[in-house]
């Protein structure tokens, strides 16, 4: 899960998939690998190439135009309802959640809506 993973993987991908054209990542750390080694082979021009998480790295990748998207992952609003739902059940043994688990909306950045990543984790709508 991490950048030389990414770009070791990618190198032998290419050697193994010329043809190959898209890598769609499970984490924005091995997509900027993968895309560094596509610069180094001088594919990355006809290879489309996507993460997740919405990293900073990532964001400037974007509008770098090396990759093409990121799945933003909106920590900032987890880690506020957690501290929201933590407080509740500290002051009244209830986290004020309507069930245990709960769903939270990922995002999409692309080149069309990046300029709207305002910190890190946060696109504003």
């Amino acid at each position: 899960w991490d950048r030389t993973q990414g770009h070791d993987k990618m190198q032998s991908l290419l050697q193994a998939h010329p043809d190959i054209i898209g890598v769609t990542s499970g984490n924005d750390e091995m997509a900027l690998g993968a895309i560094a080694a596509l610069k180094e082979a001088g594919k990355l021009s006809s290879i489309k190439v996507g993460g997740f998480d919405g990293s900073p790295d990532a964001v400037a990748a974007i509008k770098a135009g090396d990759l093409q998207y990121t799945v933003l992952q909106p920590v900032a609003v987890y880690s506020a309802k957690a501290v929201q739902q933590a407080d509740s059940f500290i002051k009244t043994g209830k986290t004020g959640a309507p069930t245990e688990k709960q769903l939270f909306d990922c995002l999409l950045i692309t080149k069309d809506n990046v300029d709207k990543y305002t910190a890190p984790f946060t696109l504003s709508e």
